[in-house]
């Protein structure tokens, strides 16, 4: 797929150890000992690029809440602590936490788990929670409750539903604590994607922009990463990060698959002279499709005064969590361009052309 920007990490069938080396301090077993643990937003979306756009995150992209979950190596919950941040944060440094020395602990992070979206079709709105489980029950002393977190969705019902407030993340480290006091940083991942779409108008007209779609989004995801699978990449401006390869999706095959937003509601005004409006950010889940027919996947459509124009994202059959898409879409006098990029920009940009309907 190329390089992208999200950075996953394999949970439930392959547990990553996250920099934190094994020790091998010959006391005892069985002692207590502090372990404190460091969590950050493992990404470069707020990374400088060669790109004109500010990719800098939002507040709907930082840790809100945090919950951190210590599970022993017998599947044992050691601890279960929930901090309610002031403001969004990017990193966190929590509390120590007391624990059993000289094991490998299954650490699980969870943030943003009270975000609630709008039901579709309610009128008065009514809102339920995007993670509909309850946290706060995992409790100390007793089992986790491994495959009900591993099966738990998120979901989107209407076409013009969004992940709205601040995104859920979720993660799953394995590390080692020694028989001593230990500290390790550890990353969280978003559990969607976002998408910027970004207008410039350099004709002689003025336009006005009526609809907006993107085609083969999913409506489920799991909360966790299921079956992620990654590669450590350097950009070509020296940044590192992790390319998703592969994961799992609720659905198989391409069913349950949807176009979301509408070609029609919208009022955007792009006025001759190359003024750029964006729009966005908008939160959606991870997906991928695959079209028998060929190897175009994702499409997008635009409706300009009435003129619907169309076309693919080519070479892109998934959209793993925490990529961000950006959308550039340049108005000429003879001819509509357009570019895509995952960010941050490395060597991968997609350049699609647009086609009358």
């Amino acid at each position: 797929m190329g390089r992208t920007t999200y950075i996953i990490a394999l949970c439930f069938l392959a547990l990553f150890l996250s920099g934190c080396d094994q020790n091998t301090d010959p006391t005892p077993d069985g002692a207590l000992v502090n372990f404190r643990i460091d969590v950050f937003t493992a990404d470069t979306w707020g990374a400088q690029t060669r790109s004109e756009i500010s990719y800098a995150a939002t507040e709907d992209e930082k840790m809100h809440t945090l919950r951190i979950i210590v599970v022993r190596p017998d599947n044992t919950v050691e601890d279960n602590r929930f901090f309610d941040l002031s403001s969004g944060l990017e990193r966190y440094e929590a509390p120590r936490f007391e624990v059993v020395g000289r094991e490998w602990k299954r650490v699980y992070l969870f943030a943003n788990e009270r975000t609630e979206v709008p039901v579709a079709g309610t009128d008065p709105v009514v809102s339920r929670k995007l993670v509909d489980y309850d946290l706060e029950s995992i409790a100390p002393g007793h089992q986790f409750p491994t495959e009900a977190l591993s099966n738990l969705e998120m979901h989107l019902d209407g076409n013009t539903d969004e992940v709205l407030g601040a995104i859920p993340m979720s993660e799953c480290h394995r590390v080692w604590v020694p028989n001593k006091d230990h500290s390790c940083t550890l990353w969280i991942t978003r559990a969607a994607v976002k998408f910027t779409f970004r207008f410039t108008n350099r004709s002689s007209v003025n336009y006005t922009l009526k609809g907006l779609t993107i085609d083969k989004l999913a409506h489920r995801e799991y909360f966790m990463p299921r079956n992620a699978v990654y590669t450590n990449r350097v950009a070509s401006d020296g940044t590192a990060y992790r390319e998703i390869t592969s994961f799992d999706v609720p659905l198989l095959g391409n069913n349950g698959y949807y176009t979301y937003g509408s070609l029609e509601g919208l009022d955007v005004s792009l006025p001759a002279g190359g003024e750029a409006k964006e729009i966005g950010p908008i939160y959606l889940l991870e997906g991928k499709y695959t079209d028998a027919a060929d190897a175009r996947n994702y499409s997008m459509s635009i409706v300009l005064d009435g003129v619907k124009l169309s076309s693919y994202f080519p070479q892109l059959s998934q959209l793993p969590r925490n990529t961000h898409v950006v959308v550039s879409v340049e108005v000429n006098d003879v001819e509509v361009n357009w570019q895509v990029e995952l960010v941050p920009y490395t060597e991968k940009k997609l350049e699609p052309v647009f086609g009358l309907d």
